[in-house]
């Protein structure tokens, strides 16, 4: 499939958004901003998971979250506070999610966006591909690092390794939560105090059904949504939803606003 041309119907986008640890209100118009750059979506954005119904699918080709129900606290508090969030998800939206991700329909989870328990919904590990574990999953302070494909995959041909926003955090020891998902990225740093010297993930691809899921671990704030975030973030979406990025060996779309702090590309 080509990337969207003049006079061709774009790919809806379903971003689902309104619940998270992170500053979704900030997050969310630049993520949308982003995808939309690329020329080849046009993303509708949900921000209350209990308005979502099964009509709410209908004609979408990509789902994105920046929606997660994790909670601080003591555990017996945490549990109680996360099963509300996740109860804002009916059964029948569930239920249309899954299966519009199982027969084709792209899914895409942003940093935290994944970060969810949902311990009756055995689907949702298998879409998101990976998660914070809390107790075991770290980070240490923000700051630069390095961003290196792992293996071959079409969303990072080309791209060579990158290096992150100053404002993102280096996800450590994320928990892999489906089998078949493959390590598309790395993060490497020799700072210690970033969190850890080992390799560790920052993106990884799969698929579930039919269809195509990407998770990036990068995406803290709205100022480490860089052009490097932004051409990670579109690649996976252009994946996901079925078009081959290898189009263009780096997409880098105009960021709003201006005064982010934009990462370099490493020669």
């Amino acid at each position: 499939m080509l990337p969207a041309l003049a006079g061709f119907a774009k790919i809806n986008v379903l971003l689902i958004t309104g619940e998270n640890n992170h500053k979704w209100r900030e997050t969310t118009p630049a993520i949308k901003k982003i995808i939309e750059s690329s020329g080849d979506f046009d993303v509708r954005v949900c921000d209350s998971a209990a308005t979502l119904t099964p009509d709410s699918f209908k004609g979408i080709g990509l789902i994105v979250l920046n929606w997660n129900s994790y909670t601080f606290g003591k555990k017996d508090e945490r549990e109680r506070i996360t099963a509300q969030k996740e109860a804002q998800w009916s059964e029948a939206a569930r239920k249309a999610y899954i299966e519009a991700v199982a027969e084709g329909v792209g899914s895409v989870a942003i940093h935290a966006g994944t970060s969810s328990n949902f311990p009756t919904w055995k689907e949702w590990p298998l879409i998101t591909l990976g998660t914070w574990v809390y107790g075991k999953t770290t980070h240490g302070k923000r700051g630069t690092f390095t961003l290196s494909p792992e293996g071959k995959h079409p969303i990072t041909e080309g791209l060579g390794v990158l290096q992150s926003s100053n404002d993102d955090e280096m996800w450590c020891f994320v928990k892999i939560t489906n089998p078949d998902a493959k390590i598309i990225m790395a993060s490497k740093t020799q700072n210690a105090a970033l969190g850890s010297i080992q390799p560790q993930i920052s993106a990884l691809a799969g698929t579930f059904g039919k269809g195509r899921c990407f998770v990036t671990f990068l995406g803290h704030s709205p100022r480490s949504m860089d052009n490097v975030f932004a051409t990670v973030l579109v690649r996976g979406c252009q994946w996901a939803a079925g078009i081959n990025p290898a189009y263009n060996a780096l997409n880098k779309p105009k960021i709003i606003p201006e005064s982010v702090s934009c990462g370099e590309i490493v020669k």
